[in-house]
């Protein structure tokens, strides 16, 4: 996994001596809001219109059992995730030819994860299981660049419609929608 970051970063950086329509990107809501990292990077070839492409990686959810003050079983969802977007901005004055402001686009959403049930009791054994999960979504944010500078603001909201099968999660809350919907706040640096 390290090594797919560590090259899809030295490709980014090494198109940005090219072009002057280059992004990069990183969420730093996603930590707080227990999301995985996020990693992106952003190609604007056809203004108005650009393409996104984000990594997400660590860990979907995390959970554990007390009982009487013991802990019983720890159970975590980890993986990583790929996900293409299309981008629109929307401008409402002529003279800004820069990918900033308001936007939307749609997105498609490939998860690879990896379930792990550990029990305390060693007479109970653990569970492990793999899967993959596919999504397609719609996304709204607002990007916000001052002129000059390198560094930008950007939110975003998506939701989208996607499937993924764990059959061995116990919960009445499997979190199916949670793995392909994105509330992001990222900070980034352009290539222009």
């Amino acid at each position: 996994m390290k090594q797919y970051i560590i090259i899809i970063l030295l490709i980014t950086l090494s198109f940005s001596a090219i072009s002057q329509n280059y992004f990069i990107k990183t969420d730093i809501l996603g930590p707080v809001i227990n999301r995985p990292f996020s990693f992106g990077f952003e190609k604007s070839n056809n203004y108005p219109n650009s393409f996104v492409f984000n990594i997400d990686g660590g860990w979907y959810m995390r959970d554990k059992a007390l009982e009487f003050n013991q802990l019983t079983w720890k159970k975590s969802i980890t993986g990583f995730s790929l996900t293409p977007e299309y981008r629109h901005y929307f401008h409402f004055r002529s003279n800004i030819n820069k990918p900033v402001g308001l936007f939307a686009g749609g997105y498609a959403r490939l998860i690879k994860l990896k379930y792990v049930q550990d029990f305390i009791d060693s007479s109970i054994e653990d569970v492990t299981e793999k899967t993959y999960g596919a999504g397609l979504g719609v996304v709204a944010g607002y990007k916000y660049k001052k002129p000059y500078s390198k560094f930008y603001f950007e939110t975003l909201a998506g939701y989208s419609l996607g499937y993924i099968n764990i059959d061995n999660y116990e919960n009445d809350y499997l979190p199916d929608q949670y793995m392909f919907w994105r509330l992001e706040f990222c900070i980034g640096y352009a290539f222009q």
